[in-house]
């Protein structure tokens, strides 16, 4: 499980901020925290949902990009060339911080053991990198790294090693400077990096807004594998969609389909051979219950095509929920809320709040009806706001000291009270736009 993430000087994030999992001394909605045990019987109280709101523009999406650039650095970083630049994203608006490095750090909790993982990188090289475990309560070094010099080069890098120093010198000599030691070694059979790294490559699931049609798939792979067919619709049946029973069926396109006519006008003519040469697909059908012109009860079949934005979000988010949550996976989820009424979004955190398999959601949203007590602690209740150089702040209704478990915690943030909300300039707009427009 995720225990903390901090970042620094990444987009429009300039100085470090943390976003922490660990659970403050609250006393209501105990079951939205989950209890873990390490090897040393140290005991971690972990929340098993974060939300964060905030205005557009104040680094949501920034914090959640962090969390997947780190993920995505980490299983891709061992097939780079050598020399080959880094996608570095600095914090643009101070001149001094498009020469610092971007800081990445986790700490995590995997089969009773905590760990501290991070990295530091600029476009080149990374500048520093650790990986630290407690296997019996006490810090010890799986590995540590620092390059001393900012250029690739006249580096001077150096590895320190407590465990397992010989094969790890190795791994170390088959890093170069703009690859993770963590990855690297991991590809070559490291025992002591690959737990870490197969969090980050199995275990961390981030959902973003340029994701699209890639979930929807496998929620019909599921139901088409019968696999998990009977849970997803029992999940399209408790949120109220008056759908029977869903299927699915092998179709394939046909030369005369409107779709392939449409298509043949617009893509360019490989694309379309690669088209038209695997024209099998899977159609999914839902069930309703209908009437007949006798008004006897009959099952209907729709498209789900026909089926309404709001049906397709929850079909969509059906297959990938239910198998994180058997599986106990951390899912980052980047504007959950949206296409759903705010009642879905409840039942979709309930969800998280509620199981018991260690897995964990984060989400960033607009609609603001889960911003209660019924059903967040006000530790899980995040914020980001813009500071007055324009980078973004992080802090949750828990560091509001004043708060009590009374709250109404909605109404306080759109009142304004934890600043994280849009400042619209009326008299701006009413002066310099409608003025024109009514001109």
């Amino acid at each position: 499980m995720i225990v903390n993430f901090r970042v620094k000087n990444f987009k429009s994030i300039k100085e470090r901020i943390e976003l922490s999992f660990e659970a403050a001394a609250l006393n209501n909605l105990r079951e939205n925290v989950i209890d873990i045990n390490t090897v040393n019987e140290k005991e971690y109280n972990l929340l098993k949902t974060i939300s964060i709101y905030g205005p557009n523009a104040s680094g949501k999406s920034n914090l959640i990009k962090a969390i997947d650039f780190m993920k995505n650095f980490v299983i891709t970083s061992n097939s780079l060339n050598k020399g080959e630049k880094l996608n570095y994203k600095p914090f643009r608006l101070d001149e001094v911080y498009t020469n610092l490095a971007s800081e990445f750090e986790v700490d995590l909790i995997l089969d009773g053991i905590l760990y501290n993982y991070g990295f530091s990188s600029n476009e080149k090289i990374i500048e520093k990198e650790y990986l630290y475990y407690y296997p019996k309560g006490r810090k010890a070094t799986v590995f540590e790294r620092e390059n001393r010099r900012n250029s690739i080069e006249n580096n001077i890098e150096d590895f320190k090693f407590t465990i397992d120093k010989t094969r790890q010198d190795f791994f170390a000599s088959m890093t170069s400077t703009n690859k993770l030691y963590l990855s690297v070694s991991t590809n070559l059979e490291n025992q002591l990096t690959e737990k870490v790294f197969n969090w980050f490559k199995d275990k961390l699931v981030i959902h973003t807004t340029d994701i699209s049609n890639e979930w929807n798939g496998y929620t019909t792979y599921l139901i088409n594998e019968n696999k998990e067919k009977k849970k997803i619709l029992s999940f399209l049946k408790g949120a109220d969609f008056n759908i029977s029973d869903i299927s699915t069926m092998e179709a394939s396109l046909d030369d005369e389909d409107d779709f392939i006519k449409k298509v043949s006008n617009i893509m360019k003519e490989d694309a379309f051979k690669k088209l038209i040469s695997s024209r099998d697909y899977i159609e999914v059908k839902t069930t309703k219950a209908g009437k007949d012109s006798n008004g006897n009860n009959i099952e209907v079949k729709f498209d789900m095509a026909e089926e309404s934005d709001g049906t397709n979000k929850f079909y969509e988010l059906a297959g990938p929920f239910i198998d994180m949550l058997s599986k106990g996976n951390c899912l980052v989820f980047d504007e959950l809320d949206t296409k759903l009424h705010s009642n879905l979004l409840i039942f979709l955190v309930m969800l998280f709040n509620k199981n018991k398999t260690h897995a964990q959601l984060l989400f960033s949203a607009h609609n603001t009806s889960v911003l209660d007590q019924k059903y967040l602690r006000r530790d899980q209740m995040y914020f980001t706001n813009r500071n007055s150089d324009n980078s973004t702040e992080l802090y949750s209704v828990y560091d509001f000291p004043t708060e009590k478990s009374s709250s109404n915690i909605m109404k306080r943030y759109l009142s304004g009270r934890y600043r994280a909300i849009p400042f619209i300039d009326e008299e701006l707009v009413l002066d310099s736009i409608l003025e024109a427009i009514n001109a």
